[in-house]
């Protein structure tokens, strides 16, 4: 009998750890040769829709160039794939701020050891369905976003769900200072995504400014440049597809303005 339970455990725990190591050979594969890389959720991906950047990419760094946007992407995630990024000497990241220092109204603050577990056992979920229907491991995909010619309805419950936004800061302040820190080679750039209309109101003025607020201030903690894409906040509703994805007119505008701030870092 227990030969059998130890049987048992060992099959659970491979049928575990397997998927844990095929993410992180596909993270790590996918990162190889990078010389700029664009790092964020699938507001990112909205922003920018070729992976490879298409006929863009030499705007915004040397290349080759990679955009990684994942849905719902966490803090924890990010500093996963930065930490990894930095192992492989890529030269210029432009890091989305948005879930680093701040979380939608249904999400929690991602610092506790449930979040640690409910966060392994996401990447495990999405590694089998990934190789279940031959998709990329990890939600490293980086299909281009299927744009629509009008904006999305948009869902009165999904906003209440998402919103007022939490303003919570880092959860992992110090190991992103860590990785800063002992990689000075590599020059990084925050990116603060810019919310449509009916999200800037529904988080409120106050709530918009907390939300800069906490994006200047880690960026001045880590001694970062920051780039706010739409500083005033009056994007119009046009440039989205819904609450915060940005339209192909929307994309188009983030990319120009984006590569005018590449264009003026030293």
């Amino acid at each position: 009998m227990t030969l059998v339970w130890v049987t048992s455990a060992a099959i659970v725990l491979g049928t575990l750890i397997t998927p844990w190591i095929w993410a992180a050979r596909a993270q790590s594969t996918s990162l190889k040769d990078i010389d700029t890389l664009v790092l964020g959720t699938s507001l990112v991906r909205y922003g920018i829709p070729n992976p490879d950047g298409g006929p863009d990419a030499h705007k915004f760094g040397p290349k080759p160039f990679l955009r990684l946007g994942y849905s719902r992407g966490n803090e924890r995630q990010l500093l996963s794939i930065v930490t990894n990024a930095a192992e492989h000497k890529i030269q210029r990241i432009y890091l989305e701020v948005n879930p680093i220092v701040s979380r939608f109204a249904d999400t929690s603050t991602g610092c506790g050891p449930t979040d640690w577990i409910t966060n392994h056992m996401t990447l495990i979920r999405k590694t089998f369905r990934a190789a279940l229907f031959r998709q990329e491991i990890l939600g490293v995909a980086t299909a281009s976003p299927l744009y629509q010619s009008e904006p999305f309805i948009v869902d009165e419950l999904r906003l209440s769900r998402l919103y007022p936004l939490r303003v919570t800061g880092p959860c992992f302040a110090e190991q992103w200072s860590t990785v800063f820190e002992t990689n000075p080679e590599i020059q990084v750039i925050l990116v603060a995504m810019p919310r449509a209309p009916i999200a800037r109101e529904r988080i409120g003025i106050q709530g918009m400014t907390h939300f800069y607020e906490a994006a200047q201030t880690f960026a001045a903690a880590n001694n970062l440049p920051l780039f706010i894409v739409d500083p005033s906040g009056n994007w119009p509703a046009n440039a989205f597809v819904d609450q915060a994805h940005l339209s192909q007119a929307g994309a188009e505008q983030f990319m120009t303005l984006l590569a005018a701030f590449a264009r003026e870092l030293p």
